[in-house]
């Protein structure tokens, strides 16, 4: 089948990758987006609008870097196989090294400047700071580095 698109319709590699982060970003944000609404419903987190406009700006950034390190392990590896596999255990690594196990200030401090760098440490810190404290997005500079960095 894409074959039959790159005949009929053949585009630059960039347009393809464009494409692909634009339709990937959409989808995740939307599903973020109702996940957050049925949050603030069903758990009662009393968010006001700015509330919501800082917790989305911090999900769009997470999952700017998530879906550019996914593309990233796509497009490195032409093996479907190897690139499930890399994807779940990077998944995992980020996962498990965040402070869901152990907490950050706990970890050795060779361990905890790696663990302060991850993505979903950081996206997990900055909304839990916005829903509990309501900080303003001012003093989430470092996340937004940190997550800039990542991309880069």
């Amino acid at each position: 089948m894409a074959k039959q698109r790159n005949l009929w319709a053949p585009l630059r590699e960039l347009s393809n990758i464009v494409g692909s982060f634009l339709s990937l970003i959409t989808i995740l944000f939307v599903q973020a987006i109702i996940i957050l609404l049925l949050a603030n419903e069903q758990l009662s987190l009393l968010l006001t609008g700015l509330g919501f406009v800082k917790l989305f700006i911090v999900t769009f950034c997470a999952l700017t870097s998530f879906v550019l390190v996914g593309m990233v392990i796509g497009y490195l590896f032409k093996s479907q196989l190897i690139v499930m596999l890399l994807s779940v255990a990077t998944s995992i690594v980020l996962f498990l090294y965040s402070s869901i196990i152990k907490p950050i200030e706990l970890m050795a401090p060779v361990v905890k400047q790696f663990v302060m760098l991850n993505p979903y440490a950081l996206a997990s810190n900055a909304m839990s700071k916005i829903i509990l404290f309501e900080l303003p997005l001012g003093l989430f500079s470092r996340f937004f580095w940190c997550i800039i960095l990542s991309i880069i």
